[in-house]
C-alpha cells in the first residue's frame, strides 16, 4: 500500500471519528453556546500537517531575474545560474562536467 492510499484511509478514518464525536456532542445536555464552541473546535481539528517548502539560502539561489521581473529563487547549479536560465552551451558544458564527476566515482 502506498503512502497516498494510507493517508486517504487515515483521513477517512479521522473524518468518521470526528463525525461520531459531533453526533455525541449533539446528544449532550449542555448549553447551545457551549455545544457550538466544542463543535467548532472539533471541526477545525487539523487532520494532516502541511509540508513547508525547503528554504534555500540567498547564497545558493540563482542570480538571474525572471521574465516577470522578480528575482529567481531556484537553487543554482552552474556558474551561479539555475537550469532554466542557462544557455544551450552552458547546459551541454554542465552535462559533460556532471558525467565526468559520475565516471570518477
Amino acid at each position: 500500500m502506498g503512502t497516498k492510499q494510507i493517508n486517504k484511509a487515515l483521513n477517512s478514518l479521522t473524518n468518521s471519528i470526528l463525525n461520531d464525536i459531533i453526533e455525541k456532542i449533539d446528544k449532550l445536555e449542555i448549553d447551545e453556546k457551549d455545544k457550538e464552541k466544542v463543535k467548532n473546535s472539533v471541526k477545525t481539528y487539523n487532520k494532516t500537517k502541511k509540508r513547508q517548502p525547503p528554504k534555500i539560502p540567498l547564497e545558493k539561489q540563482c542570480t538571474e531575474t525572471c521574465k516577470s521581473g522578480m528575482k529567481c529563487t531556484v537553487p543554482m547549479c552552474y556558474n551561479k545560474v539555475c537550469w532554466a536560465h542557462m544557455s544551450k552551451s552552458q547546459r551541454e558544458e554542465y552535462r559533460i562536467n556532471k558525467e565526468i564527476k559520475v565516471n570518477k566515482i
